[in-house]
């Protein structure tokens, strides 16, 4: 037969749900020949309230040949590593019982492990039916240092989308450009780094037109401010600053008499002039400046051995420059020479972060090679009767460095988890100073990381585990009290 269920779900608060669900709306009959078996209606409604690592819920269960109502909490200690759980449950017939459990997460950096237990205890009227004991056992495997850098990848591209709204556009682009050397293939991250690319540019480019037409001002030469504020909103109409400066400034230009305009028309012409002067040498001064950065870049074995297409996109932007540079478009001409100052800036770091992890690959490959080569030679000693016994190999001290510096990869990836949750909880909105320290404080594991220094990056990442967490659980209590807030306050 065919069954109809309904249900739903609804989020009474943040913390607070209530559900509710009918089985068996047609209420089908599954009889065999001509024999009649309906399967009943039964009604389900329940409640359940979480509150950090705490959960409580109550449940009631309705057919046609009775009720059941059942109760239980839920607590989660040590970061989620165990659980425990109590319940029971009583029904019109006479049937109660009482459940305790627990669970207990294992979580290592190849595999993971679960474990979960429950003690079932009849009551009432099958109090004599016995005991009954449920356990539960996992294991999963895989999850190999290359997935823990994808995760980590993932979660910096969500940090860095966190940091661009928040305005934080050079942050953004940096953490962007480390993790899209994880993930090679994501074209998407490819547009964002472009995109964001451009809106700094832009940007630049606006604030430079908004500064002087504000010099312009200054000066009490109102038509040519005017002139700067309109050129800003051509590459930005949504910029509120370059609105607001426009209409004031075309109040005082009407204000102005006639003969003062006349003055004006003639002093902006001259300022004009000046000005254009004044951005050619400006723009010739950040073009060398450009220029001494690409030089630099371009000798840097480091580039040329791992970012080549890095550099010649770099290439291509300093002859973008040059050709503006001689069309005389001076401001876009300092634009795209301070980019190609902090774009080559960004391409030395990125090509020293690829030189560190091909070494840390090549290490890993010579370990692995003389374990193997340790593996063959064994045997072959033994089979030849050699008598003296073999010089102890390296690769029981290569295992003991390759666990440990797992262990220092999960306690650093754990620190950044934690710092992600911050940032999701919008902890630079409310602790600016606490978020920067403790930033600066992972930057510091990271280069321990990389330094293979793996003793010290676990001893200074368990130090910070409880500093992240107390920031995370003060950022939680202050989000939660902002989305609580009516939206007309």
């Amino acid at each position: 037969g065919f069954s109809l269920d309904s249900g739903g779900l609804v989020y009474l608060t943040d913390d607070l749900t209530a559900g509710l669900s009918i089985a068996n709306l047609n209420q089908p009959s599954v009889a065999l020949g001509s024999a009649d078996s309906i399967v009943p209606l039964r009604l389900r409604a329940g409640t359940a309230y979480q509150m950090e690592n705490y959960l409580g819920s109550l449940e009631l269960l309705m057919t046609p040949h009775g009720y059941r109502v059942s109760l239980g909490g839920e607590a989660w200690w040590f970061d989620g590593v165990l659980g425990t759980r109590l319940g029971t449950g009583v029904s019109d017939r006479d049937l109660a019982e009482i459940t305790v459990g627990f669970s207990g997460r294992f979580d290592q950096t190849t595999w993971q492990a679960g474990l979960d237990y429950a003690f079932i205890a009849p009551l009432g009227g099958f109090a004599g039916a016995g005991l009954t004991h449920q356990i539960n056992l996992v294991f999963s495997f895989g999850a190999g240092d290359e997935d823990m850098e994808v995760v980590l990848a993932r979660n910096m591209v969500e940090q860095g989308e966190i940091m661009r709204q928040q305005g934080d556009f050079e942050s953004a682009l940096v953490i962007w450009d480390e993790a899209a050397e994880v993930l090679t293939e994501d074209e998407e991250l490819e547009e964002r780094i472009a995109d964001l690319q451009e809106e700094m540019d832009t940007n630049a480019e606006v604030k430079l037109y908004i500064e002087q037409g504000l010099k312009y001002e200054k000066d009490e030469d109102f038509l040519n401010a005017a002139d700067r504020y309109r050129q800003a909103l051509v590459l930005d109409l949504k910029n509120s600053r370059a609105v607001s400066l426009l209409k004031q400034v075309k109040v005082k230009i009407r204000e102005l008499s006639e003969q003062q305009k006349l003055e004006q028309e003639r002093t902006a012409v001259q300022a004009a002039a000046q000005a254009r002067q004044q951005a050619k040498k400006q723009a010739w001064a950040d073009l060398r400046e450009a220029r001494r950065s690409l030089a630099r870049a371009r000798k840097n074995p480091r580039i040329i051995r791992n970012v080549p297409d890095g550099l010649k996109a770099l290439s291509q932007q300093m002859a973008e420059a040059e050709r503006r540079y001689k069309q005389g478009e001076n401001e876009r001409v300092q634009v795209i020479a301070q980019a190609v100052v902090r774009d080559a800036r960004r391409l030395a770091q990125r090509a020293t972060r690829v030189e560190n992890a091909k070494a840390e690959a090549a290490t890993e490959a010579k370990r692995k090679a003389r374990a193997a080569a340790t593996a063959v030679a064994a045997p072959a000693a033994k089979a030849a009767g050699a008598v003296q016994a073999p010089k102890p190999a390296a690769a029981p001290q290569d295992s003991r460095s390759l666990r440990m510096r797992k262990r220092a990869r999960g306690a650093y990836g754990r620190a950044v988890k934690l710092m992600l949750d911050i940032d999701k909880l919008n902890g630079m909105k409310y602790f600016p100073s606490q978020v920067k320290k403790y930033k600066k404080e992972l930057a510091q594991i990271k280069t321990l990381l990389r330094s293979e220094d793996y003793a010290t990056t676990i001893q200074y990442a368990r130090q910070l585990y409880p500093k992240l967490q107390k920031l995370k659980a003060r950022a939680a209590e202050k989000d939660k009290a902002r989305r609580a807030m009516p939206t007309n306050w």
